[in-house]
């Protein structure tokens, strides 16, 4: 499933307070002229605020197609005034491309500017000054004559700490101007600067309060949890990412799920067995199965929903999760009806399912909310609205009450679930909340019980501050960032992709910039028991030897100092530290290569889709494995895969992962999974960068969970304990 990074909302305790009440938005120009204001003709009666900026580019709100918020803008330098206004863009070519030399930012037409302030001039950057000084530091030579033009100081650091829902719609699109030659520990040192200057000031504002918990239950067994990012879609069949599926193991349940421990143990079904051959399997359902509304549950709602799947009108992107059903692939291509599937209803409690060949992980695959059974009346009668909450029914320990988009979530106990008993919690908030350091804070201030993400660059200080509620793990996540092979520059050009992956130094990004929230990886599959990964030669390599080599096939596949590559990155935002990282890769591109790679950054679900029209060239991606099989990862890569969105396509990889699927002799099957992998560490079709690490938050209070690989934390399981705060 995929992992999202959503909107960059940056936030600040004291500005929301001053700002909460406010009917319109000031700008500070604290250097420099006032800004020029221009008729927007897409949003009026709004209007436009253009401010010159001296390098990069900016995308106005409306072409960046986000919701419009207020921008406070504080402490710039003097020369990003500079320049003269420029005239506002056109939008004859609107959601076309980046509009040059401007910053724009939308405010209500009552805005009224204050005066501007004389704060003194800002000389130089405090983030290459910072590097300068570790280098000599630790190297006791200087630095070359370098400019860093990340502009973190004034476009990241300063931002983080003000406004009201500020946010940054527009193109991050900076490029690190350093010289190829600049040498690793100059390198290190700015990369440390980057990770360290979140921590001048800070952008956690909240203090952590004092609990003193009990043993006893609470009177209100309400669990206020964190959500990364609107969920795209909450019908089962739909949903592709993370945030989607873990509403939904709430509100659903399969005919087997997921315990408190991430393993497999019965859900609608009470028993199940296989045949022989592994191929025919038998799943006797539980006799007090009941949809929400009180109807039966019976089998005939799973055969509806696995046809469902399959489908092609349904365009479900996890039809390829039945491929080892009988004819599912067929029906999926449209060459054979959806009644043909291998699933069959022998009575109502009793479903069998028929596979091309045996398939070690079906009960696995089986737990993944996109096989959980949906209601056919309820879509049949409301269609694509029948996932609102007054049309939803389902079958799950929850029932969706409330949903607002990008705010909040609201589930209430399903009266009618078959363990209902044993279900603690009356009430699931999910606030949707896509930057991490807001959602921390409101975690320090008691709204949140629990988080999905802790900021990488607060992660020691959140340590000292609430100790043992920093809870990490090992997740079975790798993120990566993937080429668009059915376009230049990087179609049927291998030698340019390795060259970018091998100028990543991963242990430099693993220890200074995820601040250990990721292991370095230079494969696909992330650590399994069982199985070998197929790790490349040149990651044994010294980085020294690496970046010569990489050097070496960048000049290869026609790119040279004179002659560099160009190009540009996108990537979900998720707050400064997602921005930190992709700044950190552009450096290593920039100094080891001479590529210049510059970061455009985009609203989770806008990459998703941007993906699925196979858009961008060179894209952020991560992939949750949805079962402990390399299956999982390496069927993303198959030819025809409705996620394989970079186009990749090797009929001899192919081959090694369909031989893979149809054995049952383990041994083999993982022989055959790391021959595949070793394919795709030689074509290079993305760079994998980390491979996951868990980091939640969690209340003192909260019980009925456990970490676990797959980070999968029904709330079925969960209960509250008495507590008092202070």
């Amino acid at each position: 499933m995929f992992v999202a990074k959503d909107r960059l909302l940056r936030d600040s305790a004291d500005a929301r307070r001053s700002l909460a009440s406010a009917e319109s938005f000031a700008v500070s120009a604290t250097f420099g002229q006032t800004p020029t204001y221009a008729t927007h003709p897409r949003v009026s009666p709004r209007r436009e605020v253009v401010i010159p900026r001296p390098e990069g580019r900016g995308i106005c709100f409306s072409c960046a197609r986000e919701p419009i918020a207020p921008l406070v803008f504080s402490n710039l330098r003097a020369r990003f005034f500079s320049q003269k206004p420029q005239p506002t863009h056109n939008h004859s070519d609107a959601h076309s491309s980046i509009h040059t030399q401007n910053i724009t930012a939308i405010f209500p037409a009552t805005s009224a500017l204050p005066a501007r302030s004389s704060a003194p001039e800002r000389k130089s950057s405090p983030l290459f000054s910072t590097a300068c000084a570790l280098f000599r530091k630790n190297t006791g030579g200087t630095p070359p004559n370098s400019r860093l033009s990340l502009d973190s100081q004034y476009y990241s650091l300063p931002f983080s700490r003000l406004g009201l829902g500020l946010r940054r719609p527009r193109a991050h699109s900076r490029s690190c101007n350093l010289p190829r030659k600049l040498s690793l520990a100059l390198l290190s040192a700015l990369l440390l600067a980057l990770a360290g200057c979140a921590n001048q000031g800070g952008p956690i504002v909240a203090a952590a309060q004092t609990i003193q918990v009990g043993t006893d239950l609470a009177v209100e067994q309400v669990f206020n949890r964190h959500l990364e990012a609107d969920p795209r879609s909450l019908d089962p069949t739909l949903a592709v990412e993370v945030p989607s599926m873990i509403v939904l193991q709430d509100v659903f349940e399969g005919l087997v799920t997921a315990g408190i421990d991430g393993d497999t143990v019965p859900g609608m079904a009470t028993a199940w067995e296989t045949s022989a051959d592994g191929k025919t399997w038998t799943f006797h359902l539980r006799k007090d199965a009941r949809w929400s509304n009180g109807e039966p549950l019976t089998a005939r709602d799973f055969v509806y929903t696995f046809r469902r799947l399959v489908d092609p009108t349904t365009a479900s992107e996890y039809a390829q999760a039945l491929a080892p059903v009988e004819n599912a692939m067929e029906i999926a291509a449209g060459k054979t009806p959806a009644e043909k599937l291998g699933v069959e209803s022998v009575d109502l409690q009793t479903l069998v399912i028929h596979l091309r060949a045996p398939t070690p992980y079906l009960l696995a695959l089986l737990t993944n909310v996109y096989l959980s059974p949906v209601y056919e009346p309820a879509v049949k009668q409301w269609g694509n609205a029948w996932t609102q909450p007054s049309h939803m029914i389902s079958n799950g320990p929850f029932v969706l009450s409330e949903r607002v988009l990008s705010e909040h979530i609201t589930l209430l106990k399903n009266p009618h679930y078959w363990d209902a008993s044993h279900v603690r919690l009356s009430k699931v908030n999910y606030l949707v909340i896509g930057d991490f350091t807001e959602s921390t804070n409101r975690y320090l201030t008691g709204d949140l019980d629990w988080t999905d993400r802790i900021p990488a660059s607060d992660l020691d200080r959140l340590k000292q501050v609430v100790g043992s509620q920093v809870v990490l793990a090992p997740n079975f996540t790798t993120a990566y960032y993937a080429f668009n092979l059915t376009k230049p520059p990087f179609a049927g050009n291998p030698k340019l992709r390795l060259a970018l992956s091998m100028a990543v130094d991963r242990e430099i990004f693993a220890k200074y910039v995820r601040r250990g929230l990721g292991v370095p990886a230079y494969n696909l599959m992330p650590p399994l028991p069982g199985y070998d990964p197929a790790v490349p030669e040149w990651a044994k390599l010294s980085a020294d030897d690496r970046h010569a080599l990489a050097r070496k096939l960048y000049q290869e596949a026609g790119y040279s100092e004179s002659h560099p590559l160009e190009t540009v990155i996108t990537y979900p935002s998720g707050g400064a530290d997602v921005r930190r990282q992709m700044e950190a890769l552009s450096a290593m591109w920039q100094t080891n290569l001479g590529a210049k790679v510059q970061i455009y950054n985009v609203e989770f679900k806008v990459l998703l889709e941007a993906k699925l029209q196979r858009q961008p060239l060179f894209y952020w991606d991560a992939w949750s494995g949805d079962y402990l099989d390399p299956f999982t990862f390496l069927q993303l890569f198959t030819t025809g895969n409705d996620m394989n969105y970079g186009g990749y396509s090797n009929s001899q990889y192919n081959a090694l992962v369909d031989q893979a699927s149809n054995t049952n002799d383990v041994a083999k099957r993982m022989q055959l999974f790391h021959q595949a992998e070793s394919i795709l560490n030689e074509d290079a079709p993305f760079v994998p960068t980390y491979f996951w690490v868990s980091a939640h938050l969690v209340k003192p209070y909260v019980k009925g969970w456990q970490a676990n690989l797959m980070d999968r934390n029904l709330s079925r399981y969960v209960y509250i304990l008495a507590h008092q705060e202070s």
